[in-house]
């Protein structure tokens, strides 16, 4: 097995709900404009304040949400819901490093596009379709 890797991908990726609000509060040609523009603003969900309601814990996780959120967050499911909420150490949607790979779940259908990080670096923007309703996944190879 020897070898080393000399260089890293690294993958940032959402369920699709950020770029649907952005839909509801902003225009652009495609979601995908959405999705650069995230990339260039350095946050996720810009809407995230507006949407708080939407982003609750669902109805079998709210009574122990918060009696037993470290529960939650050592399962990654508080990040699902916390996002919202202001923190005094940080905002969880702010996009410290870009990233080569910049992925959207959820979408009504496939899509990608290339273009430029913050340091000229490419990414690869990239929406995935709702496989329960098209039957489609995507490999990144």
């Amino acid at each position: 097995m020897g070898g080393s890797f000399d260089t890293f991908c690294t993958f940032l990726g959402t369920y699709g709900k950020n770029i649907n609000d952005l839909d509801k509060y902003s225009e652009a040609k495609s979601n995908l404009d959405f999705v650069e523009r995230t990339l260039k603003w350095r946050h996720l969900a810009p809407t995230a304040p507006k949407t708080l309601t939407e982003n609750s814990p669902p109805p079998a996780l709210q009574n122990i949400y918060f009696e037993q959120s470290s529960i939650l967050e050592s399962i990654g499911l508080i990040h699902l819901f916390a996002g919202c909420y202001p923190f005094t150490d940080g905002d969880l949607f702010m996009i410290a490093t870009c990233p080569h790979v910049f992925f959207v779940g959820s979408q009504d259908r496939y899509d990608n596009r290339l273009v430029k990080g913050s340091e000229g670096q490419p990414v690869r923007l990239i929406f995935i379709p709702k496989f329960c309703e098209t039957g489609i996944a995507v490999v990144v190879i």
